[in-house]
């Protein structure tokens, strides 16, 4: 039984490093482009850093897709927007979620879509 705990005590910090004992949401952004994406790139909501964008990858119908990684759960509506915007005096692109008001919300794993509205930020 000692040995179990010892090491179980030596394997916790390389498990918490792992997914599988990750707490934090993921969503998928699809979109029919990449042209302004970046992996690492900020999320905000309400002009607050809540996550990143990784993975960026080009799928068999040649659509992109996403992952969101978020810092924590948060509750989004099913009408959601998801938007590329320039940030800071430099103009910094980030993806800017604006909170929808549909009573359904968007569960870990769903697929949101990049607006189409969003204008293609040159670099």
């Amino acid at each position: 039984m000692v040995k179990i705990s010892i090491l179980l005590l030596l394997l916790f910090p390389l498990l918490s490093a792992c997914s599988l004992l990750d707490s934090r949401e993921n969503l998928y952004l699809s979109s029919s482009h990449a042209r302004q994406l970046k992996e690492g790139m900020e999320v905000q909501l309400n002009g607050i850093s809540v996550g990143t964008l990784e993975n960026i990858a080009l799928q068999e119908d040649l659509s992109v897709l996403s992952k969101l990684r978020f810092k924590e759960e948060l509750h989004l509506s099913v009408d959601t927007d998801f938007a590329v915007k320039s940030i800071g005096i430099f103009g910094t692109p980030a993806l800017i979620i604006t909170p929808g008001g549909a009573k359904e919300l968007l569960v870990a794993g769903d697929t949101v879509n990049l607006s189409p509205s969003t204008p293609i930020l040159l670099d």
